[in-house]
């Protein structure tokens, strides 16, 4: 019989080739995210009038989106991506998003508007947003800060372009019409969905034996392989780790379980990381009799879910078990009586990771995205209802916001080579430019002319937005590439619980005292404090 190959897709490396497609990919979505995000408080000014509402429903709203996609994410990021990876989350969040605008077009009332926009729309933002930046983070290592600087340029160039499109859409289209039309530019996450292929670190090719059955029973065991899931049925385990075996010459596993018969005791999802360094000092070795592979499984398949995982680091980090039936339960009931034991570990590490609350530095890191996420991310949303109060010209408010993109884009260049660089540390950078931001935010009774609210632009678009390209770089800082996914998902989830806090309280104070001047007090002091806080980081161990 002719000797059949298998071929695995040709491998993927960091910080080249396809990691820049990834690049542009993130780029394309964060110039839909931050574009329609900081260009709000255009449609912002029109729901007021269109709904005859006040600033408080509005600012509750915006707070129940960020709490959606916080909560939304928090499952996310530790299940949905396991469950269908993050490709085909990034493509449904895109059909989400969608939806979302979709509806908001037709919205009868509030109601279905804060339905749309709250739920809908943030699903989708919390399906596409974390997959996005984590797939980023795993195709870039050396240049990932010139890779999330270059992503949040899409930010800034949507907050120079959107605008000025958004303006022109209401002026001609109306309220509906723009938002009908803005739905179909958000469906473009769809087609970033599609460029978010898997990391794969290794490329193989097995050639097979003279065995017309040996396709099925010849499990291709690769080295740093992220998200290759393989399934082992229990009727035919036996023969599957029986003629197991790596790809590399120095590395092979045979394991002979033919006498014994099979129980299952827990199917669990595993993400390891082995560095190639690691593989080549520690030697695996195996019993040549082994009764008991320590830790359980339960159901009809064991599943691996690997994220740069090997046989190795399956064997040498976590013990399973693989035993023998007696004929006596008892030893069934003492195994069984271990499981409740188990269950909050696998609760933390295989379905939402809690276990990273124990490091101190993201402990401090949360605290410092809870007081500076809405200042970052809610100023641009009420700069035009601030100017419009102080008789500022609509034409002149989209001049305001289109000098806070331009300067936006500016600075993400010069942050680029500098987290690049690193000449200065970036949990510095973010300390820095939270400051700055607060105490401009402190001074709003100055800012009563055009030209005194251009220079507030130019200091928000220079420094305000850094916060959201520094925090997944510092986040990463602060637990390790192999933690990201789940620090990000609690991240996201603080981002939510300061929204729901913090955003109705700056709509309040604007209804109760019929100036933005209070709120805007309430978002620099917030940003003055997360200032601290990160400078506070190196007294953290």
């Amino acid at each position: 019989m002719e000797e059949a190959s298998i071929f695995i897709p040709r491998r993927s490396q960091k910080d080249t080739g396809w990691a820049w497609i990834i690049s542009l990919g993130t780029t394309l979505h964060v110039f839909i995210l931050i574009g329609t995000a900081k260009s709000f408080g255009l449609f912002f000014v029109e729901f007021l009038w269109f709904y005859d509402t006040n600033s408080s429903i509005l600012s509750g709203m915006l707070a129940a989106q960020t709490l959606t996609v916080s909560l939304s994410s928090l499952f996310v990021l530790n299940i949905g991506s396991k469950l269908l990876g993050n490709r085909k989350l990034i493509i449904i969040g895109g059909f989400i998003s969608f939806s979302g605008y979709l509806l908001s077009a037709f919205s009868p009332n509030i109601g279905i508007l804060v339905l749309s926009q709250s739920v809908l729309y943030g699903v989708g933002c919390a399906c596409t947003t974390g997959p996005v930046f984590v797939v980023l983070n795993t195709y870039f290592e050396k240049h990932l800060g010139f890779a999330n600087s270059f992503a949040y340029v899409g930010g800034s160039v949507g907050s120079l372009v959107w605008p000025v499109i958004i303006r022109k859409l209401l002026d001609n289209y109306g309220l509906q019409g723009a938002l009908l039309l803005v739905s179909a530019l958000i469906l473009n996450n769809v087609i970033v969905g599609s460029l978010m292929r898997p990391f794969l670190s290794e490329s193989v090719v097995e050639k097979e034996a003279d065995d017309p059955e040996s396709e099925a029973d010849v499990l291709i065991m690769k080295r740093n392989l992220l998200k290759d899931e393989i399934s082992v049925s229990v009727d035919n385990v036996s023969g599957y780790f029986s003629r197991q075996k790596y790809q590399n010459k120095d590395q092979e596993l045979f394991m002979n379980l033919t006498d014994k018969s099979v129980d299952i005791k827990r199917s669990l999802s595993y993400n390891f990381f082995l560095d190639k360094k690691e593989n080549e000092k520690n030697k695996f070795k195996v019993p040549e009799k082994s009764d008991y592979l320590v830790e359980r499984f339960t159901g009809s398949n064991i599943n691996i879910d690997g994220s740069m995982g090997t046989p190795e680091t399956f064997w040498t980090t976590h013990k399973c078990s693989v035993r023998s039936l007696p004929q006596d339960t008892s030893e069934e009931r003492s195994i069984e009586s271990k499981e409740s034991k188990s269950s909050e570990f696998c609760f933390n590490q295989y379905i939402i990771d809690m276990t990273v609350l124990r490091n101190r530095k993201l402990q401090l890191f949360l605290f410092v995205a809870f007081f500076s996420f809405c200042g970052s991310g809610m100023i641009i949303t009420f700069i035009p209802a601030f100017a419009r109060d102080n008789g500022i010209s609509n034409d002149k408010i989209t001049i305001l916001i289109t000098i806070i993109g331009g300067c936006d884009l500016f600075s993400r260049f010069t942050l680029a080579w500098i987290t690049d660089s690193q000449k200065i540390r970036r949990h510095h950078i973010m300390g820095f430019c939270l400051g700055i931001t607060g105490v401009a935010s402190m001074l709003n009774p100055l800012y009563t002319s055009f030209s005194a609210f251009i220079g507030y632009s130019v200091i928000y678009g220079l420094f305000g937005s850094i916060y959201f390209s520094m925090s997944i770089l510092v986040l990463r800082d602060c637990v390790g590439a192999e933690n990201i996914s789940a620090a990000l998902s609690l991240m996201i989830t603080i981002h939510g619980l300061s929204s729901v806090i913090i955003a109705p309280s700056v709509g309040f104070i604007r209804d109760t005292t019929g100036s933005y001047a209070g709120s805007f007090f309430l978002m620099g002091s917030g940003l003055i404090l997360g200032s601290v806080g990160i400078f506070c980081q190196p007294l953290v161990k």
